[in-house]
């Protein structure tokens, strides 16, 4: 229907769109899709829309504006919508999303408090959220050198994603396992998991995340 007839329906079509454009990297028509989705939310006061869109324009504030202060105040936002929902689900997707706040600061006790509580919060059966937790847990234990730790979260995170078979999971893991090989200074082991999650970001077309893959492995 017209424009002037969008109520809360097309709030979420349109967060959904942006989510989806977000996964694909075209960042330009995600933030068009979750801008218009935050505008309906907010006009009919859906909490389910408000916790995803601004969730997502949250995050690329960080990864492609680079304004952490915009960043922190979207991801509070869609915290605060999350929790109104009380929706579990909803709350720890926003916590993955706003670690990257601290942790882009260097405040890295911080980013793990947030990615610990989700990881906490997430359901046993919801492994796709355990899986970007324990990833991220091991990124921060990476940055302060508790490569063991790194380690040990990255294989506990690798084992959830062959488990459930999610290919982006997998791929996710792969990258962040040959990193810390790479840490570790295990040379010979690096390249394997790094190219797998190249194949697996090539293959869904999840370009943000197949360019880290390749920066990691040294390819422009």
């Amino acid at each position: 229907g017209p424009p002037e007839e969008w109520r809360v329906r097309e709030a979420r079509a349109h967060a959904g769109m942006g989510e989806a454009l977000y996964w694909l990297g075209d960042y330009t028509s995600a933030t068009e899709a979750l801008d218009q989705a935050v505008a309906l939310g907010e006009a009919h006061d859906d909490a389910f829309t408000l916790a995803i869109a601004l969730r997502f324009l949250g995050d690329m504030a960080i990864n492609v504006e680079g304004d952490l202060e915009k960043a922190a105040d979207l991801l509070a936002r869609s915290l605060a919508a999350a929790e109104q929902l009380g929706d579990p689900w909803a709350v720890v997707r926003t916590l993955l999303f706003a670690g990257w706040v601290p942790w882009t600061r260097e405040r890295y006790p911080e980013s793990e408090a947030l990615w610990r509580r989700a990881l906490e919060m997430a359901d046993p059966e919801d492994r796709w959220a355990r899986v970007r937790a324990l990833t991220s847990l091991s990124i921060n234990a990476g940055q302060v050198a508790k490569l063991d730790s790194a380690m040990a979260l990255i294989e506990e995170a690798s084992s959830l994603a062959e488990e459930t078979g999610d290919l982006f999971s997998i791929g996710v893991t792969a990258v962040q396992t040959g990193r810390v090989f790479a840490d570790l200074g295990r040379h010979a082991e690096v390249l394997p998991p790094l190219d797998r999650g190249i194949a697996i970001f090539t293959e869904l077309g999840a370009r943000w995340e197949l360019a880290d893959a390749r920066a990691g492995r040294g390819i422009a």
